[in-house]
Parts: structure tokens; sequence; C-alpha cells
């Protein structure tokens, strides 16, 4: 009797595949393999540096900010980033995701998202059963530390660094990626002006 044989084994190539949405750090510094990347963006979200960092851009007694998502009912909400498809294998995709969850360990979480093209908004076609997922950090965690002037928060990161370097330096990479897709994101672009002013004022370059 024909039949199909249900008890062969599966190859990590007809795996559905798993896509990671970057829309900070990530964008610039992916310290991961992955087999390709696209820019995209996510609805329903907004993009705040509301995050504070104690390890990568600043300290315990000085935290840095850095961005994360907030849900938003706002017909514009939209957060552009790039996504990166990771290795299909399944060892090395727990071990990437297992780096991130530490990279990401001050108060991120995953989350799954649906992944959209940047310039039509229409949903990406994936193949059937893609898991898209992206790190968030709510305002429960306890490192958040919401809302600011854009004055203060761009005065707080250029006096702020971590492991990683300057929060200055998270701030300027980030409003450049933006820009190499040609996305708008006015919060994180009037950020940048702001710490460009306070910058002129001083009589710095910035970091």
């Amino acid at each position: 009797m024909n039949g199909t044989n249900t008890d062969r084994e599966v190859t990590s190539a007809e795996l559905p595949p798993t896509f990671l949405f970057g829309y900070g750090s990530i964008m610039w510094k992916q310290d991961f393999a992955y087999t390709r990347s696209c820019p995209c963006c996510i609805a329903g979200y907004t993009r705040v540096f509301y995050q504070g960092s104690t390890d990568h851009r600043g300290t315990p007694g000085k935290p840095g900010r850095v961005v994360t998502l907030l849900p938003s009912d706002a017909p514009d909400s939209w957060v552009a980033g790039i996504a990166y498809e990771l290795p299909s294998d399944p060892a090395a995709l727990k071990s990437i995701l297992a780096q991130l969850d530490h990279r990401e360990r001050g108060g991120y979480r995953r989350v799954e998202v649906v992944l959209h093209d940047l310039h039509t908004r229409e949903p990406l076609a994936l193949p059937q059963g893609a898991l898209c997922l992206c790190y968030m950090a709510t305002e429960e965690n306890s490192e958040y530390l919401g809302t600011a002037t854009d004055e203060n928060i761009a005065a707080q990161i250029l006096g702020s660094s971590g492991d990683s370097g300057p929060n200055s330096e998270y701030l300027f990479n980030l409003a450049a990626e933006l820009r190499k897709i040609q996305a708008v994101d006015e919060h994180v672009f009037s950020i940048e002006a702001a710490a460009r002013r306070i910058l002129e004022v001083r009589g710095e370059q910035e970091n």
C-alpha cells in the first residue's frame, strides 16, 4: 500500500524559519549569525528612549537610556527596523537565542510580532509557520525609567557610558541606521537634535 512515511527525520531546512526584528542596537551590532536581513516594520507600537541601561550603556549609579517598544493604538504607530533570518539548525538557533536572552537581560523579554513591508505596510510574504520575534522591555521592569523631556533624555544619554560604550554612540548610531533604511522616527530624531544642540553649546563633538 502506498502512503507517506511519517517517521522520516525532518531536516533543519524543512523547519519554519525564525526571524528576529531589531529596532535598536541590533540594527548595527548583531553579534550573531544570520542568513539574510531586510528592512521592515511592525504595527501597533512606538519606539521610546524610556528603558534604563545599567550595563551596556550606563551603570547602576548612572543609568543610560536605550529604546524599547510601547503598545500604541494610534493609526500611524509603525516602528521601522531590520529583520534577520536566523539559522535553521536547531542547535545553532537555540544557542543564538540563549545569547540574545543574555544580551537583552536588562528587563527585556521575547515577543512575537508580525513583519510588514517598510513602504507598502503590507504583511511580508514569509513561509508558512515562520516565527518573528523581537525583544521588548515593559513598563513593569525594574530598569524602566519612563518619560522625560527630549532635552533631559539627551542630557542623560550624553552623560552615561557602560560596558558597550558611550550612550551617545547608541543614540547617534540608531539615528544613522534609521536614515540608511530611509525611515523616519520623530522621537529618535528629536532626541538626537537635542543632543547635538547640547554638544554645540558645550563646544564638543559627538562621541
